[in-house]
């Protein structure tokens, strides 16, 4: 508003002016006699009365004395010496939400009908619902508005609210840091990272055999996204490779186990089964390169991903879990993929793990990921433990025997030309998953004098 000089006349030449701010130490003329900055006031409000002729406000029905005796209408208030009637607001001083209401009161303003719906009413001023508090040095100067006090009717109709996300700090709006998203499954790997994913049907990444274990534990083949790695094991009849070969080292063509005396499909079994292929099929092959052997594949292409769409979790290992490589990891990251990494070593590092504990862990991670296993694994347990009894008393026999086995990769490379020997490879029970969950069932295996480093440590001499 601008600054209003206003003259009022009289022998002494009265003048008032209506300013706003500060004001400097020097005095200012307004009216004979000059005034000084202490006897300005930044808004004035001047009524001007007639006082001429008396009479009786409307809503007054007697007044034989004063007002504050005299007796208001039913149907009206008389508030600050003006009559209002029943339902008039106090909008005219910043009170839209108090209303005359003879019922309550007829000398004062009375909380309306909008107060605790669409108003509240703090600090002496009517506030809109979602109005937030503001400050403004001068009428002419922008509102500061507050970060976080708002009028919440529903909330508190006379305090302040404070918005979501903030607290107030000594009158300070601070804002609270956002809570993580809210996960659906969570699984600790044998990194010791505590993996988490939003969904609650997760899509996963895994080696081939690792897939078909957790579908063996009750995953949904569903869930599975893809595989990497070969389909097919070490020495299998699939694909109608009957040998092992260009895994390491070349090791050769020993023989069309298709033609062998023996039956092939009983002794030299596919695996997996013709019904696991057909639902591998239908899996994104992240190895296409080398998935279809029967021999070790390391490869995994992530812009295969990057055209059939990424899982919500990728799992590495136990077994040769850098498969798993850096761009992959790398790439993971980029989307929030988690990368459960499981291992074949203890924590330490030190001693590594039997099949026992290998499947374990994989029960758990099934169990993460959603599985019911105890339905889908109650009677094969049961079914190993009758086994594993028959086993140990076998185991036990033998050993009463003298009889020890010794494990090993055998032919290693091709049979000698002249000779026919062959070389092998043999294997620590320490080391070797399978090995070693034979021995905690009571098998007498030999142990090599090797150390830690290696899993299959020892090529033999040629062996007749």
């Amino acid at each position: 508003m601008k600054n209003t000089i206003m003259n009022w006349g009289g022998p002494s030449g009265l003048r008032t002016k209506i300013v706003e701010g500060s004001f400097s130490a020097t005095a200012e003329t307004l009216s004979s006699p000059a005034q000084t900055p202490e006897d300005i006031v930044t808004h004035l409000f001047v009524a001007k009365l007639n006082a001429a002729t008396e009479t009786v406000p409307s809503c007054l029905t007697t007044c034989t004395d004063t007002t504050a005796t005299a007796t208001v209408d039913t149907t009206s208030c008389f508030i600050d010496g003006v009559c209002y009637a029943a339902g008039d607001t106090a909008a005219a001083f910043g009170k839209a939400c108090h209303v005359c209401d003879p019922l309550t009161s007829q000398t004062e303003w009375s909380a309306g009908p909008t107060m605790g719906t669409s108003h509240c009413f703090i600090d002496g001023i009517c506030w809109a619902d979602g109005d937030y508090l503001f400050t403004q040095s001068r009428t002419r100067s922008p509102k500061v508005y507050s970060s976080c006090k708002r009028c919440s009717p529903a909330a508190d109709a006379t305090a302040w609210s404070v918005a979501a996300g903030f607290e107030v700090v000594e009158d300070t709006c601070v804002a609270i840091a956002p809570s993580p998203p809210p996960h659906a499954g969570t699984f600790t790997d044998d990194e010791g990272t505590t993996h988490t994913w939003g969904a609650r049907v997760p899509k996963i990444v895994t080696g081939t055999f690792q897939a078909l274990t957790l579908m063996d534990m009750g995953l949904p083949a569903s869930q599975i996204h893809g595989t990497y790695g070969e389909r097919g094991t070490d020495g299998s009849n699939i694909g109608g490779v009957f040998a092992t070969s260009d895994s390491w080292v070349t090791r050769g063509n020993h023989g069309d186990h298709a033609n062998a005396e023996h039956e092939r499909d009983t002794h030299f079994l596919s695996d997996p089964s013709p019904a696991e292929q057909a639902l591998l099929s239908q899996m994104v092959d992240v190895s296409p390169e080398c998935s279809d052997t029967n021999t070790w594949c390391n490869k995994f292409n992530a812009t295969i991903l990057d055209i059939h769409g990424w899982p919500d979790v990728i799992i590495a290992g136990p077994m040769f879990a850098t498969i798993v490589n850096d761009e992959v990891k790398e790439k993971a990251a980029q989307r929030g993929i988690p990368v459960i990494i499981l291992s074949d070593k203890n924590t330490a590092k030190t001693e590594w793990k039997s099949f026992f504990d290998l499947a374990e862990r994989f029960e758990d991670l099934a169990k993460a990921l959603g599985a019911d296993v105890e339905a889908h694994t109650a009677h094969d347990k049961q079914d190993f433990c009758a086994k594993a009894a028959k086993f140990r008393e076998i185991s036990h026999q033998a050993s009463q025997r003298g009889v020890r086995a010794l494990s090993g990769y055998m032919p290693f490379g091709p049979a000698d030309p002249d000779t026919g020997n062959i070389a092998a490879m043999l294997n620590a029970p320490d080391r070797n998953p399978a090995l070693m969950m034979l021995e905690e069932l009571g098998m007498g295996i030999i142990h090599l004098n090797s150390g830690q480093s290696s899993c299959e440590p020892h090529m033999a001499r040629t062996l007749d």
